[in-house]
């Protein structure tokens, strides 16, 4: 063996082959060219131990094996642990018990204790973990202050940094779910995501600023930029798209899905809007839309609408119900604005109608013309098409009272009193009934009806009368 002071003859020694020294100390530089250096791995009696930099495994009571220090005061307090990789400033400084961690970067691990399986990589990552397993931390200061939560991912930097017994947590992007504290189960996923989210639960935010405000509500899904951007306390919420729901606060049960649906509402409950920009306007609960522009204006009106623009100008009608999109005609209700009460089933049905009310359009363009009138029923290809104010007519059959404007008329019949303009009161039953263009008036058409009624009620008046 060769003692160190034999090595000090001279400034420079070149050694070629294998040197063993019972103690060397350098003052300079020590330069290995294309060999290896070997540390003792029995330092101070575990066994398998490699230890490099000033105070790594300082407190000289290790007893665990098969760990790997490299930094000043890396795993200091390091007594029974077991294969750990520390390699940084401080690292895993305060570990004693915990095994099976790995931490690289100055302080990470700082302060963890008996914790195992533990990953963290960045300066100051799970700096404060002490007791918590399994956690995976990337990035800087990633879930920095987390004390006992277990079972996280955190991979961005600053992301779940104040967690702190919270545990099941997958958080990835810079600052994502940044203030979240004793919130389990949630998953964030884009920079600032779930930002301000605290205490809530079972929540999925994926999207730049989704869920940014966010902080005690649970099970909602927010997917797309600012989707979910200002709720705090609500629950229940799925948004899907651009700016879905993004001023939502406290409004609860709501499905919103497409680009800047629903996206001025704030504390309205029980709504499904499907379509971009969906209930735009929506402040209210309870309503309905499915398709682009679908009750785009609605406000405070209960609507029902399914079709592209289908109830569009809706702002304040309740109880509307509109099927059929915009096609070739007006989609179903779109120009209405206050009227109440109706139903329009296929694309143009009371397309044109604004405040009437209590008007049933069923078949494409049927009542289309309707403007303000009230109390009307249309069943047809375009049954009632040019009736604008005339009021509770009853419009049966394709075209059926097509040209009409009147009011309190019954028309029963494909093309039936097609061509009638005016008149009120009129009945006519019958296929093809009062369409010559001769049959333009109201009395016309009335005495064709009456004497059409007049032979009906002679068959009837014969079968009585018959032994």
């Amino acid at each position: 063996m060769t003692r160190a002071r034999d090595l000090a003859d001279s400034a420079d020694k070149d050694i070629v082959g294998t040197i063993t020294v019972d103690g060397l100390t350098v003052a300079g530089n020590v330069s290995v060219d294309g060999g290896t250096i070997k540390l003792d791995g029995n330092y101070p009696t575990g066994s398998n131990n490699v230890a490099l930099g000033d105070a790594a495994f300082g407190s000289g009571n290790l007893t665990g094996g098969s760990n790997t220090v490299i930094g000043r005061e890396a795993a200091y307090q390091n007594t029974s642990g077991q294969h750990n990789v520390q390699i940084g400033q401080a690292t895993g400084y305060a570990t004693t018990t915990g095994s099976y961690n790995v931490g690289v970067g100055s302080q990470a691990l700082r302060f963890n204790t008996t914790a195992s399986n533990n990953t963290a990589v960045g300066y100051q990552a799970a700096y404060s973990t002490t007791t918590g397993t399994l956690n995976t931390a990337l990035g800087f200061q990633t879930f920095y202050n987390n004390s006992t939560g277990s079972y996280n991912v955190a991979v961005g930097g600053s992301a779940l940094v104040n967690n702190t017994t919270a545990s099941n947590n997958t958080a990835v992007g810079y600052r994502a779910s940044y203030s979240s504290t004793t919130g389990n189960d949630n998953v964030t996923i884009g920079m600032d995501s779930f930002y301000n989210g605290t205490t809530g639960s079972d929540n999925v935010l994926i999207g730049h600023r989704a869920g940014y405000n966010h902080s005690s509500g649970s099970s909602n899904v927010g997917i797309g930029y600012d989707a979910l951007l200002q709720n705090t306390t609500a629950s229940n919420n799925t948004a899907v798209g651009y700016q879905s729901m993004d001023a939502n606060t406290t409004g609860t049960s709501n499905t919103s899905v497409g680009k800047s649906s629903l996206g001025a509402n704030v504390t309205g409950n029980s709504l499904t809007a499907i379509g971009s920009s969906a209930l735009l306007a929506n402040t209210t609960s309870g309503n309905t839309a499915v398709g682009s522009n679908a009750a785009y204006n609605n406000t405070s009106g209960r609507v029902d609408a399914f079709g592209v623009n289908a109830a569009f100008n809706n702002t304040t009608g309740n109880y509307n119900s509109a099927f059929g999109q915009q096609n070739g005609f007006l989609a179903a209700l779109q120009s209405n604005t206050t009227g109440s009460s109706n139903a329009a089933f296929a694309t143009g049905a009371l397309g044109n109608t604004t405040t009437g009310s209590s008007n049933t359009g069923v078949g494409v363009a049927a009542l289309y013309s309707n403007t303000t009138a009230s109390n009307n029923t249309a069943l047809g290809y375009q049954a009632g098409y040019s009736n604008t104010t005339g009021r509770s007519n009853t419009f049966i059959g394709d075209a059926a009272g097509n040209a009409s404007t009147s009011s309190f008329n019954t028309y029963i019949g494909k093309y039936a009193g097609k061509l009638i303009t005016s008149g009120e009161k009129n009945t006519i039953l019958g296929s093809f009934t009062a369409t010559k263009a001769a049959w333009t008036s109201a009395p016309q058409a009335a005495t064709s009806c009456c004497r059409m009624v007049m032979v009906i009620l002679s068959c009837i008046l014969i079968q009585m009368v018959e032994p």
